[in-house]
């Protein structure tokens, strides 16, 4: 999942640039972290 999430990052910053990317993607962590306890918890 930290793949994905670097992925995203590098993705936003393309599109809005890296500063408003920096800012905007601490609201997806949490998303991201959530999405990989249920993944992990399904294994």
């Amino acid at each position: 999942m930290g793949l994905h999430f670097s992925n995203f990052g590098a993705w936003l910053g393309e599109q809005v640039g890296i500063h408003k990317a920096s800012i905007t993607i601490h609201r997806y962590l949490s998303f991201f972290l959530d999405i990989e306890k249920a993944v992990a918890g399904n294994s």
